[in-house]
């Protein structure tokens, strides 16, 4: 099923409030917007959503030689539901003597069902996940709050693709970069106040934390670096950002620096 779509995505944002996840299953993707703050004006269902981590799902298309064979998920948009089923079933229904015929009507009654915050279809346009998973996290940060975007899926699901794919065009951007983007065309409509970024980048493999931005990293500087307890980082690279082409550059070059290990289903997985 995981080769076949679900890639995972989580983004939160912390508050005082406990994070609460919602059912869901092993390919899945997640979002808070870490409302929950004064001076908000949403609903009570925002209210909700806003006070835990919130968890979406989105499965990409079939390739080729998955096309073969039947569709094994279903995605409900509309009611945020993701129901699987496994041809296992309907060989175990024949294996005793049922028709085909019979165990494959009995196949179609078996799937299960998962729930989630929000569920996307093989079609959903990139802009449309950032709309729903990314734009309430960056609206969260920037009323002070911490925001966390964590995607979770076998590889190949399509986890690169949502989070971090720059494209030929604009319309194939991931997350990060129209967070980037969207993050400047904030900071150029806000007249009341001063911003200063910064942007760093780390790689976490086998328990060791390596500084993806560290110019010197041929020398043999910003490997095992240490983190303290509430998250920092002491010696990491910290290169402020001026303009989105900055970040976005400076993205592109810890992209570059991150550790490949190859595998059978994705010759470029990031570890």
């Amino acid at each position: 099923f995981a080769t076949a779509g679900p890639a995972t995505l989580s983004s939160t944002c912390s508050s005082s409030l406990g994070a609460q996840p919602p059912q869901a299953m092993e390919a899945e993707l997640g979002a808070s917007d870490g409302g929950g703050g004064s001076g908000g004006s949403s609903s009570s269902s925002s209210s909700s959503r806003c006070s835990r981590v919130q968890v979406f799902a989105r499965t990409r298309p079939l390739e080729l030689r998955e096309a073969i064979s039947a569709p094994c998920v279903e995605i409900d948009e509309a009611v945020g539901t993701v129901r699987v089923r496994s041809e296992c079933d309907a060989a175990d229904r024949v294996l005793p003597g049922h028709t085909t015929e019979a165990a494959l009507e009995a196949f179609e009654g078996t799937a299960r069902a998962f729930a989630f915050d929000g569920a996307f279809g093989a079609q959903t346009t990139q802009q449309e996940v950032f709309e729903e998973v990314g734009l309430p996290v960056l609206k969260a940060c920037l009323k002070g709050f911490n925001g966390t975007i964590l995607a979770y899926g076998q590889t190949g699901s399509g986890k690169t693709h949502s989070l971090l794919n720059r494209g030929q065009r604009s319309e194939e951007a991931g997350l990060l970069p129209r967070l980037v983007a969207s993050l400047f065309v904030h900071m150029a409509q806000d007249v009341h106040n001063l911003y200063d970024i910064e942007a760093a980048a780390v790689q976490i493999y086998n328990e060791q934390v390596d500084d993806l931005l560290q110019p010197d990293r041929e020398a043999g500087l910003g490997f095992g670096l240490g983190v303290q307890n509430g998250g920092s980082v002491p010696g990491l690279t910290w290169v402020k950002c001026q303009r989105p082409e900055c970040m976005l550059d400076a993205f592109r070059r810890a992209r570059s620096n991150l550790v490949y290990a190859e595998t059978k289903l994705n010759k470029a997985s990031s570890r």
